[in-house]
């Protein structure tokens, strides 16, 4: 899926079945700690024992010796045999103790396919999904699609995605809320911020490119976070001179241009970004941008101004 989106094929069967299947693979958020019921009254201590231990140790030491007599007291001389006190009459012969019973193997064990997805992992497999509705034309007309599934994916992968942002690297960061973002799909406040806050922690290793997309994305769903963005914009800026900003290319003018659009959207001010696209825009060859990188930036300066 990943190879067809990087060379941008559409493939609408092939996305509608696998879906379902990545989002099984998802990690579940783990479920809230429940208080244990307790047990009902007049319950014998055959499975769980008055102290609350499991019967795996307690059934263990009642099957060693719960059906075995206790020694008898030497016999008298002309005496019978002795008889059984009467708390021996009263204690009921256990049944013998089973064998324990080994837990199955892992399913990874069994069927690695069932393995679940690491975090950059699921981050990757939303972004196959984002652009393979983008070349097959979103989702309102998904080119042939016959199902929901891309739409089912996203919406049911958005509790993990905010559960395993602390996993994340900078990369995955950018491609799971550009995913959100290209999709059309909110994911929730809770999911965002959580990738807001991955975003922050890693925004050193990330590229003008990955920066510009996170910026870009979370101002989308209009997300308002002024020391994040300015976090980007700083770190963006900083890039700039170690990856040739002497000679400067297209891409680092739609990074400057949608960083800015961002930070236009969230109400903060950068003049360092705006300068710097605005000497990007001087430099780059004008046979090499247009109306895409203009545009935008266009915008962000007015609204600035």
């Amino acid at each position: 899926l990943w190879s067809m989106a990087h060379l941008r094929q559409p493939c609408p069967d092939l996305l509608e079945a696998a879906a379902p299947h990545i989002l099984q693979r998802c990690p579940q958020p783990p479920p809230v700690a429940s208080t244990p019921a307790a047990a009902p009254a007049g319950t014998l201590g055959t499975e769980q024992g008055s102290s609350g231990e499991s019967s795996d140790g307690e059934g263990a030491s009642l099957g060693a010796g719960a059906g075995a007599k206790a020694p008898n007291k030497p016999r008298r001389k002309g005496r019978g045999p002795q008889k059984p006190t009467q708390q021996q009459q009263q204690q009921p012969s256990s049944p013998p103790t089973a064998p324990p019973q080994q837990s199955p193997p892992a399913p990874s064990a069994q069927n690695p396919a069932q393995e679940p997805l690491l975090p950059d992992q699921v981050a990757l497999c939303l972004w196959s999904v984002a652009v393979q509705l983008e070349v097959c034309g979103g989702l309102a007309a998904a080119g042939g699609l016959r199902g929901m599934g891309p739409l089912t994916l996203l919406r049911g992968a958005a509790p993990s995605v905010g559960a395993m942002a602390p996993g994340l690297s900078a990369r995955g960061v950018a491609l799971a809320v550009w995913a959100y973002a290209s999709a059309q799909v909110n994911p929730g406040e809770r999911v965002l911020g959580a990738l807001a806050a991955r975003a922050a922690q890693t925004a050193a290793s990330l590229t003008p490119q990955g920066l510009a997309m996170i910026a870009r994305s979370l101002s989308h769903f209009g997300h308002r976070d002024p020391k994040l963005f300015t976090l980007l914009a700083d770190q963006l800026v900083a890039q700039l001179p170690k990856r040739g900003a002497a000679q400067p290319n297209v891409r680092v003018l739609q990074a400057l241009s949608n960083t800015a659009v961002a930070l236009a959207k969230a109400g903060v001010r950068h003049p360092p970004l705006l300068g710097a696209a605005v000497a990007a825009v001087r430099s780059v060859p004008a046979d090499t941008w247009g109306v895409r990188e203009a545009a935008p930036l266009l915008w962000a300066l007015g609204t600035a101004a």
